[in-house]
C-alpha cells in the first residue's frame, strides 16, 4: 500500500507539470496505474489473508456496478481518447479492478476500515473520470479543483482505512 501511496504522489508531480506536454501527462498516468496496481496487490494480500469467502450479495453486486460503470465509461467515450485509447482502456481496467478490489475486502472484521477504503476507492474512480472528461471529452469549469478534491479525499479514506485495518491488526497481535 505504501508504494501505491509514492506512485501515487510521483503521478502528482508529474501531472503538475504535464500542461501542454503530453509526455509528462503519459508519465503521470503510468505512475498512477503501477499505484493502482499496487492497491489491487495490498486488497487482494488482505482478501487472501482473511479469506472472507462469506461474501454478501451486496458487495457482489456493487462490484458489478463498478465494473459496468468502468466499462461503460470506456465504451461512450473511446473515440474521445484519440491515440491514447490502448493506455487509457488499460488504465479503466486497471482502476476498475482496484475498485472491486476494494469492495471485496472482508467487510467484517473491520466495518470502519473497510468503508473508508470503499469511499476512497470510490472518490479515486471519481476523480479519474472528472479527469478524463477534462482532459479528453469536454473541459468545464472549476474542473481542476473538482478533480483535486476528490482525488485527495480518496487518498485520505484509502489511507486512514489502511490505518484502521493496520491498528486493529496491532491489536490482535498483542
Amino acid at each position: 500500500m505504501m508504494a501505491g501511496f509514492g506512485f501515487s504522489a510521483l503521478g502528482d508531480f508529474l501531472l503538475m507539470f504535464s500542461g501542454d506536454d503530453e509526455g509528462y501527462f503519459i508519465a503521470g498516468l503510468v505512475a498512477f496505474l503501477i499505484a493502482h496496481l499496487c492497491y489491487i496487490g495490498g486488497f487482494i494480500s488482505q482478501i487472501m489473508q482473511n479469506r472472507p469467502w462469506n461474501f454478501h450479495w451486496g458487495q457482489l453486486a456493487f462490484s458489478t456496478l463498478i465494473v459496468v460503470y468502468g466499462a461503460e465509461f470506456f465504451i461512450i467515450n473511446r473515440e474521445s481518447f484519440g491515440a491514447l485509447m490502448f493506455p487509457v482502456f488499460i488504465y479503466c481496467i486497471a482502476i476498475t479492478l482496484m475498485g472491486v478490489t476494494a469492495v471485496m475486502r472482508d467487510r467484517y472484521r473491520n466495518g470502519n476500515g473497510y468503508f473508508r477504503v470503499v469511499i476512497g476507492a470510490l472518490f479515486f474512480i471519481i476523480s479519474d473520470s472528472l479527469l478524463a472528461t477534462a482532459k479528453f471529452i469536454t473541459p468545464f469549469e472549476g474542473s481542476g479543483l473538482l478533480i483535486l478534491a476528490t482525488y485527495f479525499f480518496a487518498q485520505y479514506m484509502i489511507a486512514t482505512g489502511c490505518m484502521a485495518d493496520s491498528q486493529l491488526e496491532l491489536k490482535q497481535r498483542s
